[in-house]
């Protein structure tokens, strides 16, 4: 199976909702940089995760609870990953 930047973000959103924790969209666009860091090679830029994130949402993929922004960034709480 091809590793694709929706599978990153599905293993980033899991681990969040095992762990409790909120996360920032900054947080979703990190991904990009972490896959280069660990692999040498990007599955998409920061504004691909970020778009990759709200298709998510919009098709019923993840379901979130915006929370208060954070200087002017969205928090966010995951409550499901399908």
């Amino acid at each position: 199976m091809k590793y694709t930047v929706r599978n990153h973000i599905t293993d980033f959103l899991k681990m969040k909702k095992m762990q409790n924790e909120t996360f920032l969209t900054h947080d979703i666009q990190n991904l990009s940089n972490a896959w280069f860091i660990r692999f040498n090679y990007r599955l998409g830029s920061t504004e691909t995760y970020t778009r990759e994130f709200r298709r998510m949402r919009l098709d019923d993929i993840v379901e979130v609870e915006k929370l208060n922004r954070v200087n002017k960034e969205q928090l966010w709480r995951i409550k499901g990953v399908k």
